[in-house]
C-alpha cells in the first residue's frame, strides 16, 4: 500500500512539473498579440471601400492600385501588395 502511494504521488508529481512546463512554454501576452494584416483581406475591404465611394477621379485611382495590388497579390508579393492597397485607402478618402 505505501508503496502504491509512493508510485502516485511520482505520477501526481511528473503531471504537475510536466504541467508547469507547458504553461512557461507560453510566450506572455499570445493571445493579445495583434497578427498583421494578410493582403487578401485587405484587398476583401478596400473592395468593399472602392464599391461604395461615389464615382469619379478618385475612385478611379483607387482602382489602379487595387488592381496593382491585385497583380502583386497573385505573384505572391505581400509586400507590394499591402504598400498598394494603402494607396488606394488613401486615394479614397
Amino acid at each position: 500500500m505505501k508503496m502504491m502511494k509512493k508510485k502516485l504521488a511520482v505520477a501526481f508529481g511528473a503531471l504537475a512539473v510536466s504541467g508547469l512546463v507547458g504553461i512557461a512554454a507560453l510566450p506572455v501576452n499570445a493571445a493579445s498579440t495583434p497578427t498583421p494584416p494578410t493582403c487578401a483581406h485587405q484587398l476583401k475591404v478596400v473592395k468593399t471601400a472602392w464599391s461604395k465611394a461615389a464615382a469619379g477621379p478618385k475612385k478611379d485611382e483607387a482602382k489602379v492600385h487595387y488592381d496593382n495590388a491585385a497583380a502583386d497579390h497573385k505573384k505572391k508579393d505581400d509586400k507590394a501588395c499591402l504598400s498598394e492597397l494603402e494607396l488606394a485607402s488613401a486615394a479614397l478618402k
